[in-house]
């Protein structure tokens, strides 16, 4: 993706990219995560040594989520305005009250 230009991307291809860069940051923070965390054993001192790691990989984790959510709310909300977009359809009262206004224009 680095390679093309961003006036090049799509939306859909960008969403995708960002969808897929969440979830692949999620993974691996949670990878870390769940090695470090199985070294901890109630240790105290590796505890104190390693929490702040720990809590980043947290972060990151909480981070991309946020992101997944976002970009969820974000399509969604274009699908709904799309769905408005093609199901509107004019009444034919709506259609009578046009062609009576042409009408008294002539």
């Amino acid at each position: 993706m680095a390679k093309k230009q961003i006036k090049d991307i799509k939306t859909n291809e960008l969403f995708d990219n960002i969808f897929d860069n969440a979830l692949e940051d999620r993974d691996n923070a949670r990878k870390l995560f769940d090695e470090l965390y199985g070294t901890l054993n109630g240790d105290a001192a590796h505890h104190a040594t390693n929490g702040i790691v720990i809590a980043k990989y947290l972060e990151v984790m909480c981070k991309a989520n946020d992101q997944l959510l976002k970009l969820a709310n974000i399509k969604q909300h274009g699908e709904i305005e799309q769905k408005k977009n093609e199901t509107k359809t004019m009444t034919q009262d709506e259609i009578d009250k046009i062609f009576s206004e042409i009408n008294k224009n002539d």
